[in-house]
Order: structure tokens, then C-alpha cells, then sequence
């Protein structure tokens, strides 16, 4: 999302630097040819306060705007170390309050105390969702009046264009007709990928050409190996890992479901509207509910119910939405809106002298 947001402040014309230790990610290409890209590999992390200091004094860019809890940290303490006079923007992209629930006490009270700390240390804090929003007010006691609500940029150009790319996968290659079932994202806690597995082998007894394919990696491959395989359904999952260009298998999946127990925003469900995919999705905090605008382009279920899940697939296969509605309701997320409303917050729209630091 950052790598969108920094080409969309570019082609407005706002000086960015882009600090990155994976200079090579493919996310990056967009902005390879505008030499923005300033690479952190090879930095050891006890070295980037002093480095990341460094470059401020040198640079004195009007912001520094960072993501995710370690980034932020290094960003104040570097801000404190350089004297500068950079105001400092936080991007909250997740529910807090759902995230800390996964740790034991003491953690969960430390981790608790240091979002409230380190959030009141910021000029800005811009929140990716109204849910996201309420969950930092309500947790760190901050005034919702100050917390800035900007979706993601989650929609360009160069996506649509991805999603005509040839897929290398047995399941779209065949001209046996199936059903496919689309999943997206890290396998972690929060994505809930067995509950989805759950729901796959319920829909499996009604539609028997269904599949069920989930892109990504993470910890939890072997739970959800495991999960098919004592279903009795492993060869019906396919597992192929992370894809570097996933919206080709978004554009020709018959429906994408978001099993999540939480979020910030799920770009994927956006992607999936934005590719013309009927989607059913939990009603999990926070923004399923936000862009689907309370069940209108989609079915919402609750967490943790496989039942319920299966059902509202079920449903959406049989009756999906047009493509052009399901379009319609990806609009809000194109990268041009979201950059401008970044720009309006940071006051950019006026001055666009210096740009904030990515």
C-alpha cells in the first residue's frame, strides 16, 4: 500500500523518499524508474535509529510518515535524535485491540502501554478504516477529531492490467469445468485460513466440482495442511504460495472468500470487487463491513463460523452480483482518491515543496 501511495504522490508531483531494507520487491517497480528507492539492506536494525537520523538532519523532509509498530518506533526515536523539525504521520493499518487479545499477560499490557505511548507522539495518525479509527480512540484515548480516516490505495491501473496475465496452475489450464474458491493472504492467526477449510469441506458435499485455492505463506501451512487432510479434502486445496502476481487468480476465480478474525482494511476483498469477484466475507473488526457497504456487494458472517461461511458461499455461487456492481463498489479505493486525501491531511495541496519520507 505504501509503494502505491508513494507513486501516487509522485505523479502529484511531491518529492518522495522511499526508505526500504527489500529494495527488489516486486511492489517496488512502479517506482524503480523514478529513483525515489533508498535502500536499507544490510542495515542491522540497532544501526537504523542512527542511520535513519542521520538522513533527517541531512534531508529535512516536511514529513515522515511510517507503518506498523517497529517502524514507527525507529521513525520517533530518529526524528528525537536529528533535532529536526519533520512532522511525524503514523499509518494505522490494523484493530489493535483484536491483535493484543493473541498475547499473554504481562505482553498484552506492555504492548497496550506502548501503542499509547508512542501513538501521542505523532503530528498525524491516519487510520485505514472508521473501524480502525474507533479501536486507536478508544485505546489510547486519543480524540477520533484528530485521527485522519484514509483508505488504502489499493486500486491502479497497472492491477487491472496484471489481472489479463496467464495463470500457470492446473485448475485454470484444464478445460474440465470447476468451481474455484479463492483465499489470499498470510497464514496467520488473523486470516483464519481453517475455518475457511472448514467451510470448503461443507460447500465440497453440495458442489463436488468445487476447489479451494489459497495464495500465501506464513506459520501456519502445516495447521491448515493438517486441517484438510483430517477433512479428507487435501486434494481438492491447493496451497502454491505466495504470487508475486496474484490478480490473474482473483479475475478467474468463481468467488473469493475472507475467513479473517480481524483487520484493518483488507485489501484483498478490495481487489477481488475491484476484478469484478463476488466475495463473501466475515463481519470481523474492522472494514469487511466498511467496504461492502453492510452487505450490500457481499454476504457478511460472523468469525469463526464455518457453517455460516459455507452458506453465504453457497448463496453467492448461485446468484452472484454483476461484475459492473461489484466494480462500482471497489471505486472509493482507486490510488488517485487516496493519495489526494493523504496529501489533504499532511496539507500538501497547498505546499508541495518536500515530500514526506515512506
Amino acid at each position: 500500500m505504501l509503494a502505491n501511495l508513494a507513486a501516487g504522490l509522485c505523479s502529484q508531483g511531491i518529492a518522495v523518499h522511499f526508505l526500504t531494507d527489500n529494495p527488489e520487491s516486486h511492489y517496488l517497480n512502479s517506482l524503480l524508474s523514478q529513483g525515489v528507492i533508498k535502500s536499507l539492506k544490510g542495515v542491522q536494525r540497532k544501526d537504523l535509529t542512527n542511520i535513519l537520523a542521520k538522513y533527517l538532519s541531512e534531508q529535512r523532509p516536511s514529513w515522515i510518515l511510517s507503518s506498523k509498530d517497529g517502524a514507527n518506533k525507529i521513525a520517533y526515536a530518529a526524528k528525537q535524535k536529528a533535532a529536526c523539525h519533520s512532522r511525524l504521520a503514523f499509518r494505522v493499518a490494523t484493530t489493535h485491540s483484536e491483535r493484543i487479545k493473541t498475547y499473554v499477560f504481562p505482553k498484552r499490557w506492555i504492548k497496550l502501554l506502548q501503542i499509547q505511548k508512542l501513538y501521542k507522539k505523532a503530528d498525524l495518525l491516519i487510520a485505514v478504516s472508521k473501524g480502525v479509527a474507533e479501536d486507536v480512540s478508544k485505546i489510547t484515548n486519543v480524540s477520533q477529531q484528530v485521527i485522519s480516516i484514509i483508505p488504502n490505495p489499493v486500486v491502479t491501473d497497472q492491477m487491472i492490467a496484471q489481472a489479463n496475465e496467464t495463470i500457470e496452475h492446473q485448475w485454470f489450464s484444464s478445460r474440465e469445468q470447476k468451481c474455484t474458491i479463492l483465499g489470499v493472504g498470510r497464514f496467520s492467526r488473523a486470516k483464519d485460513f481453517p475455518n475457511l477449510i472448514h467451510a470448503f469441506a461443507k460447500v465440497k458435499k453440495k458442489r463436488v466440482n468445487a476447489k479451494l485455492l489459497i495464495l500465501g505463506e506464513g506459520r501456519q501451512r502445516s495447521r491448515i495442511e493438517r486441517t484438510a487432510r483430517d477433512l479428507g479434502i487435501r486434494e481438492h486445496v491447493s496451497l502454491p504460495g505466495y504470487a508475486p502476481n496474484p490478480y490473474p487468480f482473483f479475475a478467474k476465480a468463481d468467488i473469493f472468500v475472507l475467513s479473517s478474525i480481524w483487520e484493518g482494511l483488507p485489501g484483498a476483498l478490495i481487489e477481488a470487487l475491484a476484478l469484478g469477484t463476488p466475495v463473501v466475507s466475515t463481519d470481523c473488526p474492522s472494514g469487511p463491513r466498511e467496504i461492502l457497504q453492510n452487505g450490500r456487494y457481499g454476504y457478511l458472517v460472523p468469525p469463526r463460523d464455518s457453517s455460516a461461511l459455507a452458506a453465504a458461499i453457497l448463496k453467492t455461487l448461485a446468484n452472484p452480483p454483476p461484475a459492473s456492481v461489484l466494480r462500482h463498489a471497489a471505486s472509493p479505493y482507486h490510488v488517485k482518491q487516496s493519495t489526494l486525501a493523504y496529501m489533504d491531511a499532511m496539507g500538501l495541496l497547498c505546499n508541495n515543496d518536500e515530500g514526506p519520507i515512506v
